[in-house]
């Protein structure tokens, strides 16, 4: 299957906002305790769909992120936003998401490429990851305090300390997923060596 054909990549990106949009109902309706504000939140798991997918789909992670955000705000729940209030916040993160692997290969010898991205997944490490988490969440925060600050009729002002827990949010959305994942496959690797042993 070519992984770069006008279906699969389309495919692919409707599959990215799919599960961006069930992990923001999961966010928005089953962990609003992290909640620290109606818009950042101190455990982010949606963050972790940006992390996995700008690994394995590169750039049109970003589109898919976008259209999970609109189909969330429209479908589902708009957090009291206005419809223009809900795009822009939805181009953000899907544009913060695409320029962060982008920023990520600037300074990765790892990664390279700028319209399709090659990535040394024999070499990468969890300080890679965490590397791509980091940037992922300075750019997202950055971009979408700032993007609230701008926004007219904003629900609630923007500070640092909203900046801060954005930015925790997203790092510990997305980093401690990678961990539970990574935990999770080496036990089921183990399980299927210790079965096929007896």
């Amino acid at each position: 299957m070519d992984l770069n054909s006008p279906k699969t990549s389309l495919i692919s990106v409707l599959a990215i906002a799919a599960l961006y949009s069930g992990l923001m109902v999961v966010q928005f309706n089953y962990l609003e305790r992290f909640n620290a504000y109606a818009l950042a939140s101190a455990f982010f798991i949606p963050s972790s769909v940006r992390l996995f997918g700008v690994l394995l789909l590169g750039y049109r992670t970003g589109l898919g992120i976008a259209l999970g955000g609109l189909m969330f705000a429209f479908g589902v729940n708009n957090l009291g936003q206005t419809p223009e209030q809900s795009l822009i916040v939805s181009l953000q993160a899907g544009l913060s998401c695409s320029a962060s692997l982008m920023i990520w290969a600037f300074f990765s010898d790892k990664v390279s490429g700028v319209r399709a991205q090659s990535i040394a997944f024999g070499a990468i490490n969890a300080f890679d990851i965490l590397s791509l988490c980091v940037i992922q969440s300075v750019l997202n925060s950055g971009m979408a305090c700032l993007v609230y600050y701008l926004l007219p009729g904003q629900l609630e002002p923007v500070s640092l300390h909203q900046l801060a827990t954005m930015f925790l949010g997203d790092l510990t959305g997305a980093f401690l997923v990678f961990i539970l994942l990574n935990i999770l496959m080496s036990v089921a690797l183990r399980l299927r060596r210790f079965a096929g042993r007896s």
